[in-house]
């Protein structure tokens, strides 16, 4: 993956332009793009990240979600209190 719920929408990485027209490329559906608007909507309400958003919900999936991370910055970045995300807001990324 490219970190689709990491940035928002338009925006690229590395990673991205690497795999860009490569079997590896994800292309995103329109539910994808609603998906990637709630992360981003629900960052700026809480006033994190998207990726701590995204991991949010993931630990409520999973016990040890797998995180890549490739600088000090980022590890302290995925560190936080998982409680960020009250169950509406679970609600409102799984409702699609």
């Amino acid at each position: 993956m490219d970190g689709h719920l990491a940035r928002p929408i338009g925006s690229t990485s590395v990673r991205y332009k690497a795999i860009a027209g490569s079997p590896f490329e994800k292309k995103r559906r329109p539910s994808d793009e609603e998906i990637i608007k709630r992360v981003q909507e629900l960052a700026q309400k809480h006033d994190v990240t998207m990726s701590q958003i995204a991991l949010a919900w993931s630990a409520t999936k999973v016990s040890a979600p797998i995180v890549g991370v490739n600088s000090p910055a980022r590890v302290e970045s995925a560190v936080f209190a998982p409680d960020v995300l009250g169950t509406d807001d679970i609600a409102y990324l799984e409702e699609l």
